[in-house]
């Protein structure tokens, strides 16, 4: 997770590009968005980058504890909703703490 001072400095020039309908191109919206990502640990794209495919992604983290890579489950829409892909989040997360442990 990047500290604040460092995402402050860097919200600013972001171009949020709309990618679908979907994709978060409000500002305040998009730090709401980050500000529930680090409160929950994971994150979502529910239709925001590719229209019918959604994903769900945890952080694997360094031996300083910092985000270096991330595990994620992608499925079309049709075949996974975000409700379903969400069930993965167990499993994802011990397959996270599994390489960041390799770090230590």
């Amino acid at each position: 997770m990047l500290p604040a001072t460092a995402r402050q400095r860097l919200l600013p020039h972001l171009a949020l590009a709309p990618f679908t309908d979907r994709t978060i191109t409000d500002r305040k919206h998009f730090e709401r968005e980050l500000a529930r990502i680090r409160a929950r640990k994971y994150a979502t794209d529910d239709e925001e980058y590719h229209a019918g495919l959604v994903c769900v992604a945890v952080p694997v983290h360094d031996e300083r504890r910092r985000a270096c890579a991330a595990i994620a489950v992608h499925a079309p829409r049709s075949r996974m909703p975000l409700e379903r892909a969400l069930e993965h989040l167990p499993s994802l997360r011990r397959a996270a703490e599994a390489m960041s442990a390799t770090f230590d």
